[in-house]
């Protein structure tokens, strides 16, 4: 006799994680992306922070032999943003580039002929990276800012512009690389994830190439974890601990 049909109308498939969540915060929307930058869509603006470009190129100096595929691929994926969202503007809150020794000219050349293909303003609050490099290539046509720049309800920054809480405007800020450790029976991932603090909020570090600063527990917080490019809600956490890379 031949077995039966599989009955799978009970089947509890998941479905797959977003790429992108929409948060309301202080009244205005934004838009958490699974490419690791955040979208503003009443302004237009596409914030990333911490790419750190040229850092390739500063290891290889200490002989350590890295890939250009590594900028090459979070450079396409920032285009892949900015086409996807529409955005006017890229706000980079700090550590655009990593130090002078990676400015190569050959890493110049690449980052000014991916610059020439973005059709949109490119602005950077600068980070303590950036502050390594006395100008940057005016090819690469971006507007450096003041270390902060307030947009109500918001103000952004490279580091935390106070403790996290509080009325004070809501400050957007990178530097600190969050990454959360998710476990499962014998298995661990290590993600980077945007922290949303009552006061504040960390996007994670948009290069693939850096290091992090582990998330500690605060119940009051919520944690977005990114995963090949996909958005996943994590018990929620906040304070993190260390600098960054």
């Amino acid at each position: 006799m031949e077995p039966p049909p599989l009955d799978r109308s009970h089947s509890h498939a998941l479905a797959p994680p977003p790429r992108e969540v929409a948060l309301t915060l202080r009244g205005a929307q934004v838009v958490l992306r699974g490419d690791r930058s955040m979208f503003w869509p009443e302004r237009r603006w596409l914030v990333v922070a911490d790419l750190h470009l040229g850092k390739a190129e500063s290891l290889r100096r200490d002989g350590i032999a890295l890939p250009d595929a590594v900028m090459a691929a979070d450079l396409a994926r920032l285009q892949l943003a900015v086409s996807e969202s529409g955005a006017e503007r890229i706000l980079v809150l700090g550590d655009l580039v990593h130090d002078a020794p990676g400015l190569t000219s050959a890493m110049v050349r690449r980052v000014a002929a991916w610059r020439a293909s973005i059709d949109c303003e490119i602005a950077l609050i600068p980070g303590n990276h950036d502050r390594r490099v006395t100008e940057l290539p005016r090819e690469w046509r971006v507007e450096e800012l003041p270390v902060q720049l307030a947009e109500p309800p918001f103000v952004f920054s490279h580091e935390p512009l106070s403790a996290l809480g509080g009325e004070a405007p809501f400050n957007w800020h990178g530097h600190l690389h969050p990454v959360r450790t998710v476990r499962g029976g014998i298995d661990r991932a290590r993600l980077p994830v945007f922290a949303i603090h009552a006061g504040a909020a960390i996007i994670p570090a948009f290069s693939t190439l850096t290091g992090g600063s582990e998330c500690v527990d605060d119940p009051h917080a919520r944690l977005w974890g990114v995963v090949d490019g996909r958005i996943v809600a994590l018990p929620t956490v906040a304070r993190e601990s260390g600098n960054g890379g």
